[in-house]
């Protein structure tokens, strides 16, 4: 017997299925879990994810592809959930996706933009740790305004280990923004080990090109990227550099954002 439900967002309807009840409640608990939840209808979804449980672990199936394995049901939700993100961001309508972490303090959002595997989700737990509201860490979605919009998806934390856990933000009693906030503070950081806090201001025009660079949007695609990216670099503070630990990081940033 399959257990599931059912999310829609931006047109897009998805049925996820899983072959025991106990998998069905931790997908349920960890995906989109700001989105209501629906009847799954395979039928009638536009895509199906099945969660199957095997000796060997667990796998997730697009139709009749296995897309992705791990060997624990919490290392294979992250993988489920980029998985969800990608078809997610492609049907955007009204924002544009930044691979950013993004918080909000004061009512002002702060853009940390950066690759997958970057450490954004670090340093974004970090933050809210310490008082911000949480946005993503993963996308920061702007509109044709450019203010950032909340995609408030399980944080997926490494901790040290290879592959990543998902932490609801609800866990740690943080609270979760619930609309749109403008962009106060562009911060590009490289992290490494080892590495110490050295930052640049850097004018918009260069900002911008690290945002472009850091979309899942081709301009071609999509004609607001640019403006609405431009929009929100343009009101904000912008910042490239190097960081090192995530916890010297955020006490950086929260001193900064008082200057």
């Amino acid at each position: 017997m399959l257990h599931g439900f059912g999310i829609s967002a931006f047109g897009w309807r998805v049925a996820i299925l899983a072959d025991c009840e106990s998998t069905h409640a931790v997908l349920d608990r960890y995906l989109f879990p700001w989105l209501p939840r629906a009847a799954a209808e395979p039928e009638d979804a536009d895509a199906v994810f099945r969660v199957i449980a095997g000796e060997e672990g667990f796998q997730v199936r697009d139709g009749d592809r296995a897309v992705a394995h791990s060997s624990t049901l919490e290392t294979l939700i992250p993988l489920l959930q980029s998985l969800l993100d990608e078809g997610m961001v492609q049907r955007f309508t009204g924002v544009v996706a930044v691979h950013a972490g993004a918080v909000a303090i004061d009512g002002s959002a702060v853009l940390l933009p950066g690759p997958s595997h970057a450490g954004k989700s670090t340093l974004v737990a970090e933050l809210v740790r310490r008082g911000c509201v949480y946005f993503s860490d993963e996308y920061a979605l702007i509109d044709d305004l450019g203010l950032a919009h909340p995609y408030p998806r399980a944080m997926m934390l490494r901790n040290g280990q290879a592959e990543a856990h998902p932490v609801l933000a609800s866990e740690w009693n943080v609270t979760v923004g619930r609309g749109p906030a403008p962009v106060r503070l562009v911060l590009a950081l490289e992290h490494a080990p080892g590495s110490s806090w050295s930052i640049r201001r850097v004018p918009q025009s260069e900002m911008l090109l690290m945002l472009l660079k850091n979309t899942p949007h081709s301009i071609s695609e999509s004609s607001n990227l640019a403006p609405a990216l431009l929009r929100a670099s343009g009101a904000a503070a912008c910042f490239a550099g190097t960081r090192g630990e995530a916890a010297d990081a955020a006490g950086r940033i929260l001193a900064l954002l008082e200057t």
